[in-house]
């Protein structure tokens, strides 16, 4: 399917303009949106689309079946519910267990002094890493993918090297407990979106900046579903 591009009038109020265009889409005097996804910046801008639609639908004495209105980042998260995927205490016990079973002489570039294993270490070591993890996710990177990056570049490579090594025992640790990183899951469903079959468009309206992750879910529906932006 092919993305199309809207451009707005810049001297007219944004919501306005929104809405016109999105009841345009249906001509019929009870405007039915329900089989369109339209991706707003924030909870608050949907609130205000949703409620304006209803006053131009009331405006015309019909009544409105609205879109599914959701900020992009939205499209990621209702789909990690049907995954089994590790919580916070189970990424930091994770993380903990790698911490302590680790030979941290394999690992001098990030430890070229050994570390004094105290529970407030390896603690406050799991979250600077998870950190790093959720950091890193939000662009679409691993540590894994980081470090072919850091390679590449010629930037603290063997550090980047170790840190994915850490990551694969980490991941090797959850894949044991039958559960998944939410970083990687994230990434995994942002690479193979697909709109539910009801959903005939996806529609960005005035998000200029969506993360990364949510661009890739976009891109990955666009195989099958129109996108508009």
């Amino acid at each position: 399917m092919k993305v199309t591009y809207t451009l707005l009038d810049w001297e007219k109020a944004l919501l306005a303009e929104v809405t016109q265009r999105l009841c345009a889409i249906s001509s019929a005097k009870w405007i039915d949106l329900s089989d369109h996804i339209v991706l707003v910046p924030t909870v608050q801008a949907g609130r205000r689309l949703r409620d304006e639609l209803a006053i131009y639908a009331g405006k015309l004495g019909g009544g409105l079946l609205p879109p599914r209105i959701m900020t992009p980042d939205t499209l990621i998260v209702n789909e990690l519910e049907r995954l089994d995927v590790a919580n916070e205490a189970c990424v930091t016990s994770a993380w903990i267990a790698v911490l302590e079973q680790i030979n941290h002489t394999h690992f001098e570039a990030l430890f070229p002094v050994k570390p004094a294993l105290t529970l407030t270490w390896k603690i406050g070591m799991a979250r600077q890493m998870m950190q790093l993890c959720h950091t890193l996710g939000e662009d679409g990177l691993s540590l894994k993918a980081t470090s072919e990056l850091a390679n590449a570049a010629g930037i603290e490579a063997e550090r980047w090297r170790e840190l994915a090594r850490l990551e694969g025992l980490y991941f090797h640790h959850l894949k044991r407990a039958q559960l998944i990183d939410p970083n990687y899951a994230r990434l995994s469903i942002a690479e193979s979106y697909e709109a539910p079959d009801t959903i005939k468009s996806i529609i960005l309206a005035a998000t200029p900046d969506p993360q990364p992750l949510a661009l890739r879910a976009i891109q990955s529906a666009a195989t099958k579903t129109q996108i508009e932006i």
